[in-house]
């Protein structure tokens, strides 16, 4: 009988270690999660405000001739609301990019054994080319979605861990792309119980009116890059005593 493969994701190991480390750095592990609740409120107050400064409301008013009235209104913008909703969007976008990386980076430190402070989940590492690659891996999405949704969902799936192998092994965009497509390609049930576990984690902070996600985000990047360390054969630190 063939040894078992060591480099195999073990979601109870996987998600207990996140845990642990969670448990022993909540002060500095929050901030990014409260940061992306904080970004996205002010994001949906000034899109409110925007619509109110530029938006327009028309009611038209219908009646069958039988002294039976109905109004329908509708609210339109003005270009310059437009732009500016589109700027707050972009701004978002970027910001979340933003935090995103440095979540991933602050996990990574952990999984490295470093001792990690508030700076650590608040500072990315190679933000520049996690922006290269999110896009890149955005675009080959989007044409994917484009050709009957399934072929999206495909792209997403083989490039799952571009953003991470640009973080943690200082690749490229393309490299990275690569080395998420060939390592998803030999485990494919391993890589799948890395994303699908780091999302249902995800959607439970966002259920709870996404203040839940101060806590699920940085517990499922300690998930996700704990399963790409034992995927590729990275090193992990140690758990933390429970």
């Amino acid at each position: 009988m063939p040894p078992a493969d060591p480099n195999k994701v073990d979601v109870g190991e996987a998600f207990s270690w996140a845990w642990g480390k969670f448990k022993s750095n909540v002060g500095a592990m929050i901030l990014p999660g409260l940061a992306v609740f904080v970004l996205l409120l002010v994001a949906l107050l000034l899109s409110i405000f925007n619509s109110a400064i530029f938006g327009t409301s028309e009611t038209t008013t219908y009646g069958s001739g039988t002294g039976f009235t109905y109004e329908i209104t509708s609210t339109s913008m003005s270009a310059g609301g437009w732009i500016i909703f589109g700027l707050i969007q972009l701004v978002v976008y970027i910001g979340i990019l933003y935090l995103m990386a440095s979540i991933i980076s602050g996990a990574i430190r952990v999984a490295n054994g470093e001792a990690v402070s508030a700076s650590s989940f608040l500072v990315p590492m190679r933000f520049g080319p996690v922006i290269l690659t999110s896009i890149l891996v955005g675009i080959v999405s989007a044409i994917g979605y484009a050709l009957c949704i399934i072929p999206g969902l495909i792209a997403v799936f083989f490039l799952q861990f571009s953003v991470v192998a640009t973080i943690d092994r200082s690749l490229s965009p393309i490299d990275a792309m690569k080395a998420s497509f060939e390592l998803t390609k030999s485990k494919p049930g391993d890589s799948f119980l890395a994303v699908i576990v780091a999302w249902a984690i995800n959607v439970v902070g966002a259920i709870l009116c996404y203040i839940g996600l101060i806590v699920s985000a940085p517990i499922a990047a300690l998930y996700y890059v704990h399963c790409w360390r034992k995927l590729t054969g990275g090193p992990i630190a140690a758990p933390d005593a429970a």
